[in-house]
């Protein structure tokens, strides 16, 4: 709802501005940019300009989405960067032995099958000594038996991004 629209009015009354799909307009739309006949004017009921408005809000907001999406992705990235180059040569991140470091960072091993199907990138792939540490990882009983299955995190992913609109 818009905030200048408590009454929870109609798009058309609203008087927040809905954003062009074609980021070289530098003025936003807004329903008085529409003419007459669609607006609402004395002949139309302004049924196409309150749906081409919603049109407009949907695609600002998975626009918006994706932008934070790929921001975070990037982030994602540059900390298994931090990460691979923090393990080394090494098969745990404190040496030989499964350390406090290992404990915080394996959890994360279960979201790896859903980062590649819906983040479409391999962590295996781009970074094969996180592949190797988490492999090693879960040779230890004590970390295996506690890791989600992988499949059911995909899962879980696909219901919240179906919840939020995402997809």
């Amino acid at each position: 709802m818009c905030r200048e629209n408590p009454q929870g009015l109609g798009i058309q009354s609203c008087s927040c501005k809905v954003h062009s799909i074609d980021s070289s307009c530098s003025e936003p739309l807004s329903s008085s940019s529409y003419p007459p006949s669609l607006s609402g004017g004395a002949s139309g009921g302004g049924g196409l300009a309150v749906a081409l408005e919603e049109v407009l809000v949907v695609v600002d907001k998975r626009e918006k989405q994706e932008r934070r999406s790929g921001l975070a992705a990037k982030e994602f990235i540059e900390n298994l960067k931090i990460l691979e180059g923090a393990l080394g040569d090494k098969p745990f991140f404190g040496g030989e032995k499964l350390g406090f470091v290992d404990v915080a960072v394996v959890p994360f091993v279960c979201w790896f099958h859903a980062y590649e199907v819906h983040g479409g990138f391999s962590v295996a792939a781009e970074y094969p000594k996180i592949e190797a540490w988490a492999k090693h990882c879960m040779e230890n009983d004590s970390v295996s038996k506690v890791m989600q299955d992988p499949e059911k995190v995909l899962e879980f992913v696909g219901v919240l991004k179906k919840k939020y609109g995402v997809e």
